[in-house]
């Protein structure tokens, strides 16, 4: 989920990281152009008043290391290289006593540096529902679909395809990365219900011989040129298609 308001937040746990151009990188990258990718400072904060927060860093154990981690991966599939890839001064991760699953946001005073902020309610629903294996899983791919906010680029959020594709993009990104399971892929919907529904099409298009296998680059590419996102425009731009035929060819192939 995505917005962008201004959060203050008193802390009751803090990890501070800065210094940001002079850490090695978290992970090691096959493609050397990535080694120049500009890590964020980040810190973690819990907030949590019902006392969840205190179980994330005992599944996560480096929260910083694991923000770090995500944000290469994140923008290897959104970028060709990392001269692409917006600025972002530093991340706060929040654990917060809050409703649903997580949001980002930016700061009206920083417009460099972002948030995500993780519910508390739903992390303890996420450990207590699911072996330690499954849940680190499942608060992975919360943190790399959050993240993917932070560094794609945007449109107008406000519509159904600008939302559709903001949300989808931030669920094909945590399918690509490795945190997502082909397994939540399901028929029906439209491609304009964003989340999994959107972010499998988007993957598939992609995957698709004889498409676009940069379709999720060009994607990208095309919502920060186009604050008025249309789907088919995108799609008679990009694959030279209508969107309505490639959904229906998209669903005969899932099973829909």
């Amino acid at each position: 989920m995505k917005r962008y308001i201004l959060i203050f937040a008193s802390a009751t746990l803090i990890i501070l990281l800065f210094g940001c151009k002079k850490i090695s990188n978290p992970v090691s990258s096959s493609n050397n152009a990535w080694d120049s990718f500009k890590y964020p400072a980040v810190r973690y904060i819990d907030t949590d008043s019902a006392g969840y927060g205190k179980y994330f860093t005992q599944y996560i154990t480096d929260p910083i290391g694991l923000v770090k981690t995500i944000a290469l991966e994140d923008c290897q599939q959104l970028y060709h290289s990392p001269t692409e890839v917006p600025y972002v001064s530093y991340i706060t991760l929040y654990v917060d006593s809050m409703s649903g699953v997580a949001y980002t946001t930016g700061t009206n005073n920083f417009p460099s540096a972002k948030e995500t902020h993780f519910s508390g309610s739903y992390l303890g629903y996420v450990i207590t529902s699911r072996p330690k294996p499954d849940a680190i899983a499942e608060i992975e791919g919360v943190i790399a679909h959050e993240e993917t906010h932070i560094w794609q680029q945007n449109c107008d959020y406000g519509t159904k395809d600008g939302f559709s594709v903001i949300e989808g993009e931030a669920d094909a990104v945590r399918y690509l990365t490795g945190h997502d399971s082909i397994s939540r892929r399901q028929p029906g919907g439209s491609w304009t219900d964003g989340y999994t529904t959107t972010g499998f099409f988007i993957v598939w298009i992609q995957q698709n011989s004889g498409m676009d296998k940069n379709f999720l680059y060009d994607l990208n590419q095309y919502v920060g040129k186009n604050y008025n996102f249309s789907w088919d425009s995108a799609s008679m731009n990009i694959l030279k298609k209508h969107v309505q035929d490639l959904w229906t060819l998209y669903q005969k192939a899932i099973g829909g």
